[in-house]
C-alpha cells in the first residue's frame, strides 16, 4: 500500500518522480510486475500472464509527475519523463506477457502548446498523445472527473470526442477507465 511514493520512501528518494528516474526504484518495479504476471492463479492453475480471464493490465493509476502523497515533483519531471518510463515499462512487461492488452492508465491529460486548462497544459508531465504513439502500449487511456476537474458537461464531452479521434489515428481502442460525478 502506498503506490510510487511507498517505493521512493523505500529508496530514500526526495520526490515523486524519483518512482520514473532511479534505477533502484525502477529494478523493484519490474521485480514486482514480473512476480505479478508470472503469479499463478490459484483457482484455475493459470500464470496471470497467460490466464484469459484478465482483459488487460495497466502500467499505473494516474501517473503524473505530482502525486496525492507527501512528495513534490522533481524538478526535473516532464512528460518526456512519464513518456520514457511508459516506454520502457510497457516494452517490460509485453517480453513477459504479449497475451494481454497494456495501458498505461493516465487520465489522458494532452500536452498543448498555450494549453488553457491544467489538463491540456503540459504542467501533469503527461501528454497523451506521445503515450499513444507507445508500440507496447494498446490502449488510448482516458479518466473522467468534470466537477471535481472544474469542467463542464460540453468540455467533457470534448474531452471524450477528442481521445476517440486520437484513438483513431494511432489504430487503437479508447479505454474510459475511472469517472465520476459528484454533484446532480
Amino acid at each position: 500500500y502506498g503506490g510510487m511514493d511507498q517505493y521512493v520512501q523505500w529508496a530514500g528518494g526526495d520526490y515523486h518522480s524519483d518512482f520514473y528516474t532511479d534505477p533502484t526504484i525502477k529494478g523493484w518495479y519490474r521485480d514486482w510486475v514480473e512476480h505479478l504476471l508470472n503469479r499463478v492463479n490459484t483457482i484455475t492453475g493459470v500464470a496471470y500472464k497467460d490466464e484469459p480471464t484478465i482483459m488487460a493490465w495497466e502500467l499505473a493509476n494516474e501517473p503524473r509527475c505530482l502525486a496525492s502523497g507527501k512528495y513534490e515533483p522533481g524538478p526535473d519531471c516532464t512528460t518526456e519523463t512519464i513518456t520514457a518510463w511508459a516506454t520502457e515499462m510497457a516494452a517490460f512487461v509485453k517480453s513477459i506477457d504479449s497475451n494481454h492488452l497494456l495501458g498505461m492508465g493516465d487520465e489522458g491529460f494532452f500536452c498543448e502548446e498555450g494549453g488553457d486548462h491544467w489538463t491540456n497544459d503540459c504542467s501533469q508531465g503527461v501528454d497523451a498523445r506521445a503515450l499513444a504513439q507507445i508500440e507496447d502500449l494498446d490502449m488510448v487511456g482516458l479518466h473522467l472527473y468534470p466537477d471535481h476537474w472544474g469542467t463542464s458537461v460540453d468540455w467533457s464531452e470534448q474531452y471524450i470526442v477528442d481521445h476517440l479521434a486520437l484513438a483513431a489515428e494511432v489504430g487503437k481502442p479508447a479505454f474510459l477507465g475511472e469517472y465520476g460525478w459528484r454533484g446532480d
